[in-house]
């Protein structure tokens, strides 16, 4: 796989067209700001990464159409790929037999989601390490790095996290089992979490509590409720016998209120009648004689007679209204009589009840005994959850068991494949020969388990036989030796489907400028006899020696300045 051109729709960026005759491609600049780690962040844009940070700037918001198109080539075939930096604008992959401009095509092979792109692209590449088939976008950056990606020979910025993230990832690429290494960790990850949880049991259950006890206990416990629950029966079929409940004093509770409503009313009724009686609404003749005599009037003899009539009329009707109440009042009395002998019978029956209910000597037992059944039902349940917990931990030991035995067959296998690559490693040996042809020193690169048998990685250089110095930990030098383990690894695949390049992001900057020559001669080497394509960004003042820096000028594909900038102001 190797880079044919990187272009857009938009002139804020100029085409950038990477070199046919040779594999040696300069980006040049006269200073910093300019777009030069920019470019290696398109790159990886276009090779489906997420939109990197520049591009979300608010002067990019704008240009809601801008896109950008990488070709690239692996074996005989081409392929663009189309990035919109707006996600509507989507993202697109055409193949061709031959170089082509995108610009205004239609008709792509696929297009869609990134992921999607991403799939189809990855089985385009099908690029395989150890006979696997692999996910490129892993092992990209070791091949395509930014300065981030130089401050460790080993561990891309994107592996910030735990040994996990990396190692897998560098051992595949050594040809050693990756896949078991990333199991080792995994099984490692899960042997830690079940001893936290076990702790957890053991705490719960007790450190010396054994299985046998619990089971015991909880049969000693349904004894005792066993005997309990005989006694509380024996109680509740006295109380049985007696037709003596708790409901049945309730039932009868009720019917005494009820009682007592209907008590309640008939006393009233009762008491309207005798007020009713007792009225008098009667005017008597003489007393309305008098009346007229007082006011000297004189009482007319026939209204006089007709009165008398009308007096005569109500008298007969209060008459029949008070025999209708009268008989009324008999009725409601009789009423009465009857709820009140049906209250005394009720209430005695209640008092009878409730004294037994209450009864210290008796109620208290049955009271007791009822608590006591409630408490060991509760402690039986407390030790069964404790013997579910028991069994829980007997399990998970037993799954540490089992996981510690297949954990031991891993770094046996693990063991076996460093061993393997130490005893016939192309990589090991090509770090020697372009150490030696970069620094004109040994080289010490080493795989291996630790204490701990997890494997590490080391590459060294010999500094006047001392491989023990704190030279290498210098940023220059490890970005250094970081560009040759990635062209160490390189050349080992050349005969494999697998990247063909390699972009270094200003190796030439530093404090260290006495390999520089050396670094340029590795290229040379790595370009012309294994056909790799190299891409190099640097600030062509950082080259000190004026035969490279006339090299570097002689394939320069782009030279970067503050007025001409990779991508406008960003």
């Amino acid at each position: 796989m190797k880079f044919i051109k990187l272009y857009s729709n938009d002139a804020i960026f100029k085409t950038i067209i990477f070199s046919e005759n040779s594999n040696i491609n300069f980006i040049l600049s006269d200073g910093h700001s300019v777009g030069k780690t920019k470019l290696l962040e398109l790159i990886d844009f276009c090779l489906l990464k997420d939109k990197p940070s520049f591009l979300k700037l608010e002067r990019f918001k704008e240009k809601i159409d801008l896109s950008f198109y990488l070709e690239i080539k692996v074996a005989d075939m081409f392929i663009t790929i189309k990035r919109s930096i707006n996600k509507r604008g989507g993202n697109y992959l055409k193949k061709s037999s031959h170089t082509i401009d995108c610009l205004n095509e239609k008709e792509f092979d696929c297009d869609g989601g990134q992921e999607k792109v991403l799939e189809y692209l990855n089985n385009l590449l099908d690029f395989q390490l150890a006979d696997k088939k692999i996910q490129f976008r892993k092992y990209l950056n070791y091949f395509l790095r930014t300065q981030d990606d130089q401050s460790d020979v080993f561990k891309l910025n994107k592996f910030k996290g735990k040994d996990i993230d990396y190692k897998p990832v560098i051992s595949s690429l050594l040809g050693i089992n990756g896949f078991k290494i990333r199991e080792k960790y995994e099984i490692e990850n899960n042997i830690e979490r079940l001893e936290k949880e076990i702790k957890v049991l053991e705490f719960d259950v007790g450190i010396d509590t054994t299985k046998d006890y619990i089971i015991e206990e909880i049969n000693v416990l349904q004894k005792m409720k066993l005997e309990k629950e005989n006694r509380f029966k024996e109680f509740d079929f006295y109380l049985e016998e007696n037709k003596i409940s708790k409901d049945l004093v309730d039932n009868i509770e009720s019917d005494i209120s009820s009682l007592n409503k209907k008590r309640n009313s008939l006393n009233r009724e009762v008491e309207y009648i005798n007020k009713a009686t007792n009225d008098n609404l009667l005017i008597d003749m003489s007393e309305l004689n008098e009346l007229f005599e007082e006011l000297n009037i004189s009482f007319p003899k026939d209204i006089k007679i007709e009165y008398n009539k009308v007096i005569e009329f109500n008298k007969n009707l209060t008459n029949e209204r008070m025999e209708i109440l009268q008989d009324n009042k008999k009725s409601f009395i009789i009423d009465l009589e009857v709820i009140e002998k049906e209250l005394y019978s009720l209430n005695k029956k209640r008092k009878d009840m409730l004294s037994v209910l209450t009864d210290s000597d008796t109620m208290s037992k049955f009271k007791k005994i009822e608590k006591e059944i409630i408490e060991i039902e509760t402690n039986i349940n407390k030790e069964k959850l404790k013997l579910e917990k028991f069994e829980l931990l007997e399990s998970k030991i037993t799954e540490i068991d089992t996981k510690s035995d297949t954990l031991k067959s891993v770094v046996t296998e693990i063991q076996m494949s460093i061993s393997e690559f130490n005893k016939a490693s192309l990589i090991k040996t090509n770090i020697g020969i372009f150490a030696n042809l970069m620094f004109n020193e040994e080289a010490l690169f080493s795989v291996g388990l630790n204490a701990h048998k997890n494997i590490e990685f080391n590459l060294k250089l010999s500094n006047n036989n001392n491989f023990d110095n704190k030279r290498d930990e210098g940023h220059t030098f490890r970005k250094l030796l970081s560009f040759l383990f990635s062209i160490a690894i390189l050349v080992s695949y050349k005969d494999r489907g697998f990247f063909k390049f390699a972009v270094l992001d200003s190796p030439f900057d530093g404090d260290k400028t006495d390999y520089q020559d050396g670094l340029y001669r590795l290229i040379e080497k790595v370009s012309s006899e294994y056909d790799m394509q190299i891409i190099l960004t640097t600030v062509e003042d950082e080259i000190k020696n004026d035969e490279l820096s006339n090299e570097a000028k002689r394939h320069t594909i782009r030279y970067l300045k503050e007025n001409d900038k990779l991508i406008g102001e960003f």
